[in-house]
């Protein structure tokens, strides 16, 4: 990314490499949810959807292409806002997606949806055989996938020419899923301190280039429960549905 931006910056004179340079690093308004952390409840996110909307701008850029207006037109899915994209000032949550990858040059839009009968299953350590035929919760192929999020990703964040860079895409997954959980962990949990939810591991496979500047969907949903442990799988796609990159994760609740 460092040598696309010098090559860039080299071709450019005066006013134009000014005005390249603040498109890159300023951010847009910055969406806030500053709550202190020892106020944080485990129910949290009820707060957030009582007081924050999904942004205008976003659902303006979405609505007027075909492709995506269709799926903010499925009945099976209600707009939220993006939490990771609200910036907590007082704790420093969100500080990434909400503040330094939120500029003209990186990702200008983001929105969200989710699943509105969203169903959370019992804990379950499966045995092998229903690992090998998927019986825990039936076929992924026959499973909705429980967020959406369209993304528009343009070309600051490169690695390759108008690639997005592998690593980031980690990051699209680690958010999108994260979500998921919350979402799951606010259907079930018992009102108390805020816990933690971390990521264990990742696998992801590179099926695709996912190109930038692009609009694309990021989906994400729960395959099972073990535990305080959270087995998730995600997908980028492109306009035609084609799967550009798929993920896999394990998260955790923490103790407290």
């Amino acid at each position: 990314m460092l040598r696309n931006i010098a090559a860039s910056l080299a071709s450019m004179r005066g006013s134009g490499r000014s005005a390249w340079l603040q498109s890159f690093f300023t951010p847009a308004a910055v969406e806030r949810f500053d709550v202190p952390a020892a106020q944080q409840q485990s129910n949290f996110l009820q707060d957030f959807f009582r007081k924050h909307q999904p942004p205008e701008a976003a659902v303006a850029h979405y609505s007027s292409i075909d492709w995506t207006r269709k799926i903010l037109d499925n009945e099976m899915y209600t707009p939220m806002p993006f939490f990771p994209r609200f910036f907590n000032g007082l704790t420093g949550e969100n500080r990434f997606l909400a503040t330094i990858v939120n500029t003209d040059a990186t990702i200008p839009h983001v929105l969200a949806l989710r699943l509105k009968d969203l169903q959370t299953p019992e804990p379950h350590t499966p045995s092998a055989s229903e690992l090998e035929t998927e019986t825990v919760a039936g076929p992924a192929s026959d499973r909705p996938f429980e967020v959406l999020c369209l993304m528009r990703l343009n070309p600051g964040l490169a690695s390759h020419a108008s690639v997005v860079h592998g690593g980031f895409q980690a990051v699209i997954f680690d958010e999108v899923m994260r979500l998921v959980v919350l979402l799951h962990y606010n259907n079930i949990c018992r009102l108390g301190p805020k816990r933690k939810q971390v990521t264990a591991g990742m696998t992801i496979s590179y099926a695709r280039p996912v190109l930038c500047p692009s609009d694309v969907l990021a989906k994400g949903r729960l395959v099972r429960r073990e535990g305080r442990k959270w087995f998730m799988e995600a997908e980028i796609v492109d306009s035609t549905g084609a799967v550009l990159t798929r993920a896999d994760s394990v998260w955790v609740t923490a103790r407290s």
